[in-house]
């Protein structure tokens, strides 16, 4: 349980404009570093030719944000290690009148959470000066140095990101042999990362123009996209069915991770039922992401033993997920209470 903890002083931002020239001044960051204007963050990063770490945060609410705050934030060590790389910005959706009032802009703090999705605090992207985010992340246990190590892991998606960016580009002025080509490299690509990404929205145009053009798999790319469609949250049932069609044993690593996109859309009983059902067809196949199909197991244990009241199911689950193993002690405990 989280103790009652004040909110971090960080989060007392500096709103206003300092006069650092003749000319007019950018606001500036609070004394440890923060901006809390977003738009005078992004002018400063493209002046010092750096990126933006910018912190979705409730400062004077959000636990795991004040968590974050005094486990990482607040560490001389992490400062360092992000110093050169990136301007960072706080954008805080307090509770307190007092905190409120500090904020420079919480208008334009409530588009920008529009605008990347953000639902959840702390929501922590990584993102060029011209707002391309190419990391996503939040709370992360282990301190400092894991956080860097965390970031640097997030960081390596920035070149695969302009890699995508310019494939959308050229996919556009493209035709004939040289739309499936570009098509096939898309495809390639998205095999790199995570298709939930913020960035993998560049290949979603060409992979929605591959699946209905190679309606055959004739050229082998229809069924990729349809993985990489449903784990971009398109909402079309015929995905869903191409994979099961076309990769019912799991041989090319599209099963698990169709399967894995039932357990994203689960907000109750009936679709956590569903997703368990979706999660049968793996049975005991070969499966290529352990940590993703270890995670749908922990899920369905959980499930089970909470809301579903399948305290035989929830056993099941829990068994199997210790099969795969994981490195994530918490879970592995919660599993191992679940069978006794």
């Amino acid at each position: 349980m989280l103790r009652n903890l004040a909110p971090s002083v960080r989060r007392t931002l500096l709103a206003g404009a300092l006069t650092l020239s003749a000319a007019a001044a950018p606001a500036a960051a609070s004394g440890d570093g923060w901006y809390a204007d977003f738009d005078v963050a992004a002018e400063v990063a493209k002046k010092e030719n750096k990126d933006l770490l910018v912190d979705f945060t409730g400062s004077d609410w959000c636990g795991w944000c004040i968590k974050l705050d005094n486990e990482v934030f607040s560490e001389e060590v992490w400062q360092k290690g992000v110093e050169k790389e990136y301007v960072l910005v706080a954008l805080d959706f307090p509770n307190a009148d007092e905190l409120k009032a500090q904020v420079p802009n919480p208008e334009r703090n409530r588009e920008l959470q529009d605008k990347y999705g953000v639902r959840g605090f702390p929501t922590i992207l990584m993102m060029t000066p011209d707002g391309e985010v190419y990391g996503q992340t939040g709370y992360q246990s282990g301190g400092p140095e894991n956080y860097l190590e965390h970031m640097a892991e997030l960081r390596e998606n920035r070149a695969l990101m302009f890699e995508a960016m310019e494939l959308a580009e050229k996919f556009d002025g493209v035709e004939g042999d040289a739309r499936w080509t570009t098509a096939a490299a898309m495809m390639e690509l998205s095999a790199k990362f995570d298709a939930t990404q913020p960035f993998a929205r560049h290949l979603e145009a060409g992979m929605r123009w591959a699946f209905e053009e190679d309606a055959d798999n004739a050229r082998g790319v229809r069924l990729g996209a349809a993985a990489f469609l449903l784990a971009r949250g398109d909402d079309a049932s015929d995905y869903y069915q191409v994979v099961l069609d076309l990769d019912p044993k799991n041989e090319g690593g599209f099963l698990e991770r169709a399967v894995a996109t039932r357990f994203d859309i689960v907000r109750d009983d009936e679709s956590a039922r569903a997703a368990l059902a979706a999660l049968e067809l793996l049975g005991d196949l070969k499966v290529q992401d352990k940590e993703l199909y270890f995670g749908m197991l922990f899920n369905a244990a959980m499930w089970s033993r909470g809301p579903l009241q399948d305290e035989e199911g929830a056993k099941k689950y829990a068994k199997k997920a210790l099969e795969v193993g994981t490195d994530d002690k918490q879970r592995r405990e919660a599993i191992e209470q679940i069978l006794g």
